[in-house]
């Protein structure tokens, strides 16, 4: 760890990687951020992610239109995938299916 505190949940990992690396006989690691909504079904989640190998799972929930500048936004095509990502300010991006 540097001598600044951690700057988000990616550095975070950053800077703790070496200890989630020397772990032995994990296949699987579940990263949450601080702010992230814990009433989610973690099994479901990681269930989904072995049946479609997939590489890399993200939670996520689906958020109204006028608060998505307050969060990070996916663009998912309808299979799922993430096609792009970004950090919305305007507000005028939303993830599929929300009210506009």
């Amino acid at each position: 760890m540097t001598e600044h505190w951690y700057i988000g949940t990616a550095d975070a990992v950053w800077q703790n990687l070496y200890s989630i690396m020397a772990v032995e006989g994990v296949n699987f690691v579940l990263i949450l951020s601080g702010d992230h909504i814990y009433k989610m079904n973690y099994y479901r989640m990681l269930k989904q992610h072995i049946d479609t190998q997939a590489d890399i799972t993200i939670g996520v929930i689906e958020v109204p239109a006028e608060s998505c500048a307050r969060f990070g936004v996916l663009k998912i095509d309808d299979s799922g995938r993430v096609r792009a990502s970004r950090r919305s300010r305007s507000g005028r991006n939303s993830v599929r299916g929300a009210p506009t």
